[in-house]
């Protein structure tokens, strides 16, 4: 019963701390929205990010997939893909 409890508790600590929290996924989610229709505000959104911030594989690309996004609506060359 005890190793459950750890295991669980370990498991918790896990999960929190590979999640992003919820304000900067909604702020990548505002930014993916607004993209195509004002491509300055949701650059503005994507780079006010700290992208140390983010957890987990899929927040991270998610982010730079949006970021990526802004910068093409907003006609700005990256060399760097």
């Amino acid at each position: 019963m005890r190793l459950l409890l750890h295991i669980a508790v370990l498991c918790s600590i896990v999960f929190v701390g590979c999640t992003t929290d919820k304000r900067t996924a909604a702020l990548i989610r505002h930014a993916e929205d607004i993209a195509i229709e004002h491509p300055d505000s949701a650059l503005r959104v994507i780079r006010s990010i700290d992208p140390r911030a983010l957890r987990g594989d899929h927040d991270i690309a998610h982010y730079q997939l949006v970021y990526s996004e802004s910068l093409y609506y907003n006609i700005i060359d990256s060399d760097n893909d």
